[in-house]
């Protein structure tokens, strides 16, 4: 795992920071893969490896699907996008 709990995003939520859709992350695990990539809670992924995310199960996915190397994450945060 890498580290993270994350929920989907509502349409509500989605208008507030400005993204259609993805998933938030409400807590970073010390010491955890996320953590040291300098993700944290408040976040919103939107992408992983170059596949949208529209709730956990597509981040699962993506991360299950990654047999070695890292996963590219795109975020936003404080509506601005991140890789």
């Amino acid at each position: 795992t890498i580290g993270i709990g994350v929920y989907a995003m509502t349409k509500q939520l989605g208008e507030r920071y400005g993204v259609e859709s993805g998933v938030m992350i409400n807590n970073v695990r010390n010491d955890s893969p996320a953590a040291k990539a300098g993700l944290r809670a408040g976040d919103i992924i939107v992408e992983a490896d170059g596949k949208a995310v529209k709730n956990n199960l597509d981040l699962i996915r993506a991360i299950n699907g990654k047999k070695e190397g890292d996963i590219q994450v795109t975020f936003v945060r404080d509506r601005d996008r991140k890789t």
